[in-house]
């Protein structure tokens, strides 16, 4: 739920990118290793999006279901645009005023910025908007997860049921790359651009986080993909979050598993 934060490390190794190289070989242990290195337990997914090629850690965990916190603002926005209870992605929603512990909020928001800033409220007032009847149907058409929407329309997928693993992740991310999804291929090139957290030369970065509080152990996510005029790959992190120092090892530990792939020049 917390702003992307590009730390001093990330920059360096982005600072000299210019095209991405085929995947290279890493193997579970060296994965496993950077896990350990963070006293983080988590699984990881990386897939060749041209060749379908897939690099995994820990695929028992990949098969387990998990809250998608603010991952589902992906399929929220997909919805809410398809459904047009907001005219595009940079109609704005006014704030209520309430005060929120992360400042960010506290501000009136578009699609854009709500995504990039992870602001619950608005995605909350969407989905509202959209209902649980159309909400439920949609889910149903992309088969999101365990297409679980019991509890309350605007907080189900962050105490209610809803529930998918990171291998499913891996697939609405596919799909959402390829243009596949159930949703016009506007709207999902629209999210991909909303997506975009790095940009240098051909160099393309794409991401969102995703925090699930409600659980001991918390869950976090680090999902998205990279890509150049040439190659494309997307990623899937899943972790154990303990306390709130381990949120940026979301962000951390998938830079160094790419840099280990030597995806960049």
């Amino acid at each position: 739920m917390f702003k992307f934060r590009i730390t001093i490390c990330i920059l360096f190794l982005l600072s000299d990118i210019g095209t991405l190289k085929s995947q290279s070989q890493i193997s579970s242990k060296e994965i496993e290793n950077l896990f350990k290195e963070n006293s983080i337990q988590g699984c990881f997914i990386m897939t060749n999006l041209k060749t379908g090629k897939q690099t995994i850690y820990n695929s028992e965990r990949i098969n387990k279901n998990y809250c998608p916190a603010s991952t589902f603002k992906l399929l929220n926005s997909l919805i809410a645009l398809e459904t047009k209870v907001i005219e595009n992605e940079n109609k704005i929603i006014k704030w209520d005023g309430h005060k929120h512990n992360i400042a960010s909020w506290n501000k009136d928001h578009n699609m854009t910025t709500s995504l990039r800033h992870s602001v619950v409220w608005f995605y909350q007032e969407l989905a509202k908007k959209i209902g649980k009847e159309k909400m439920q149907n949609w889910i149903n058409k992309c088969n999101y997860g365990n297409k679980n929407i019991d509890g309350d329309i605007d907080s189900f997928w962050l105490d209610g049921k809803l529930r998918i693993s990171p291998k499913q992740q891996m697939d609405f991310l596919r799909k959402l790359y390829n243009e596949q999804l159930p949703f016009s291929k506007t709207n999902q090139a629209k999210l991909k651009k909303m997506l975009l957290v790095h940009q240098q030369g051909n160099f393309k970065m794409f991401a969102k986080t995703g925090w699930s509080v409600n659980n001991d152990p918390q869950t976090g996510w680090y999902v998205g993909f990279i890509e150049n005029k040439s190659e494309a790959y997307a990623f899937v992190l899943n972790m154990d979050i303990n306390n709130k120092s381990e949120a940026n090892k979301r962000s951390d530990i998938t830079y160094s598993i790419l840099n280990k792939c030597e995806l960049f020049d």
